[in-house]
Protein backbone atom coordinates (compact mmCIF):
# COMPACT_ATOMS: atom_id res chain seq x y z
CA UNK A 1 0.00 0.00 0.00
CA UNK A 2 1.09 3.62 -0.36
CA UNK A 3 1.84 6.31 2.20
CA UNK A 4 -0.79 8.61 3.67
CA UNK A 5 -1.14 11.87 1.72
CA UNK A 6 -1.07 13.85 5.00
CA UNK A 7 1.62 11.84 6.84
CA UNK A 8 4.49 10.74 4.56
CA UNK A 9 6.09 7.59 5.89
CA UNK A 10 2.85 6.36 7.47
CA UNK A 11 1.15 3.51 5.63
CA UNK A 12 -2.28 4.33 4.22
CA UNK A 13 -5.24 2.21 5.30
CA UNK A 14 -7.57 3.21 2.48
CA UNK A 15 -8.53 5.70 -0.21
CA UNK A 16 -10.99 8.58 0.02
CA UNK A 17 -14.37 7.88 -1.61
CA UNK A 18 -14.40 11.44 -2.95
CA UNK A 19 -10.87 12.37 -4.09
CA UNK A 20 -9.22 8.93 -4.15
CA UNK A 21 -6.21 10.04 -2.10
CA UNK A 22 -4.69 7.53 0.37
CA UNK A 23 -5.15 8.23 4.08
CA UNK A 24 -3.92 6.71 7.36
CA UNK A 25 -6.09 5.64 10.29
CA UNK A 26 -5.69 9.07 11.90
CA UNK A 27 -7.19 10.91 8.91
CA UNK A 28 -10.24 8.82 8.11
CA UNK A 29 -13.92 9.60 8.62
CA UNK A 30 -16.58 6.95 8.09
CA UNK A 31 -20.16 7.95 7.30
CA UNK A 32 -23.26 6.11 8.49
CA UNK A 33 -23.51 4.62 4.98
CA UNK A 34 -20.05 3.05 5.38
CA UNK A 35 -18.17 5.36 3.01
CA UNK A 36 -14.67 6.53 3.98
CA UNK A 37 -13.34 10.06 3.41
CA UNK A 38 -9.99 11.78 3.99
CA UNK A 39 -10.04 14.63 6.50
CA UNK A 40 -10.28 17.39 3.89
CA UNK A 41 -13.18 15.82 2.01
CA UNK A 42 -14.88 14.87 5.28
CA UNK A 43 -14.80 18.47 6.45
CA UNK A 44 -16.45 19.56 3.19
CA UNK A 45 -18.87 16.68 2.63
CA UNK A 46 -19.74 15.26 6.04
CA UNK A 47 -20.12 18.51 7.97
CA UNK A 48 -23.68 19.60 8.39
CA UNK A 49 -24.21 22.93 6.63
CA UNK A 50 -24.81 25.83 8.94
CA UNK A 51 -23.91 23.89 12.07
CA UNK A 52 -22.42 27.03 13.61
CA UNK A 53 -19.11 27.64 15.32
CA UNK A 54 -17.48 24.98 17.47
CA UNK A 55 -17.52 25.24 21.23
CA UNK A 56 -13.80 25.95 21.43
CA UNK A 57 -14.16 28.97 19.12
CA UNK A 58 -16.89 30.43 21.33
CA UNK A 59 -14.90 29.70 24.49
CA UNK A 60 -11.86 31.43 22.98
CA UNK A 61 -13.79 34.59 22.20
CA UNK A 62 -15.52 34.61 25.59
CA UNK A 63 -12.26 34.16 27.52
CA UNK A 64 -10.50 36.84 25.50
CA UNK A 65 -13.37 39.29 25.88
CA UNK A 66 -13.46 38.63 29.63
CA UNK A 67 -9.77 39.54 29.78
CA UNK A 68 -10.75 43.22 29.77
CA UNK A 69 -12.24 42.59 33.22
CA UNK A 70 -9.81 39.98 34.56
CA UNK A 71 -6.52 41.02 32.87
CA UNK A 72 -4.16 38.13 32.12
CA UNK A 73 -6.20 35.52 33.95
CA UNK A 74 -8.39 34.83 30.91
CA UNK A 75 -6.41 36.44 28.07
CA UNK A 76 -3.80 33.71 27.82
CA UNK A 77 -6.30 30.80 27.82
CA UNK A 78 -8.42 32.71 25.29
CA UNK A 79 -5.41 33.18 23.04
CA UNK A 80 -4.35 29.53 23.31
CA UNK A 81 -7.84 28.11 22.66
CA UNK A 82 -8.22 30.43 19.68
CA UNK A 83 -5.03 29.13 18.06
CA UNK A 84 -5.97 25.53 18.87
CA UNK A 85 -9.38 25.98 17.25
CA UNK A 86 -7.83 27.59 14.16
CA UNK A 87 -5.59 24.52 13.81
CA UNK A 88 -8.60 22.22 14.27
CA UNK A 89 -10.51 24.12 11.57
CA UNK A 90 -7.53 23.88 9.22
CA UNK A 91 -7.35 20.10 9.79
CA UNK A 92 -11.11 19.76 9.22
CA UNK A 93 -11.79 18.67 12.81
CA UNK A 94 -13.96 21.69 13.68
CA UNK A 95 -16.67 23.50 11.73
CA UNK A 96 -15.36 26.32 9.51
CA UNK A 97 -18.12 28.62 10.75
CA UNK A 98 -16.08 29.14 13.94
CA UNK A 99 -13.10 30.65 12.12
CA UNK A 100 -14.12 34.25 12.82
CA UNK A 101 -14.73 33.54 16.50
CA UNK A 102 -11.39 31.74 16.80
CA UNK A 103 -9.50 34.54 15.03
CA UNK A 104 -11.13 37.18 17.22
CA UNK A 105 -10.36 35.18 20.39
CA UNK A 106 -6.75 34.59 19.36
CA UNK A 107 -6.14 38.21 18.35
CA UNK A 108 -7.82 39.79 21.38
CA UNK A 109 -6.04 37.37 23.72
CA UNK A 110 -2.69 38.08 22.07
CA UNK A 111 -3.12 41.86 22.17
CA UNK A 112 -4.26 41.93 25.80
CA UNK A 113 -1.43 39.59 26.79
CA UNK A 114 1.13 41.77 24.98
CA UNK A 115 -0.23 44.99 26.51
CA UNK A 116 -0.32 43.56 30.03
CA UNK A 117 3.19 42.13 29.63
CA UNK A 118 4.49 45.50 28.44
CA UNK A 119 2.77 47.24 31.36
CA UNK A 120 4.27 44.81 33.88
CA UNK A 121 7.73 45.20 32.31
CA UNK A 122 7.41 48.99 32.45
CA UNK A 123 6.42 48.87 36.14
CA UNK A 124 9.42 46.65 36.92
CA UNK A 125 11.78 48.99 35.06
CA UNK A 126 10.35 52.04 36.83
CA UNK A 127 10.65 50.29 40.20
CA UNK A 128 14.28 49.36 39.54
CA UNK A 129 15.04 52.91 38.41
CA UNK A 130 13.57 54.24 41.63
CA UNK A 131 10.77 56.23 40.02
CA UNK A 132 8.13 54.11 41.78
CA UNK A 133 8.60 53.64 45.52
Amino acid sequence: MTDCIYHPGVEAVGECANCGKPFCAQDVTQTAEGRYFCRVCASQICAAPGQGPGALAIISLALSAASFLFCLITAIPGMITGYIELANIKRGQSPPEGRGFAIAGAVIGTVVTALMSAFIALMIILAIAGVIK
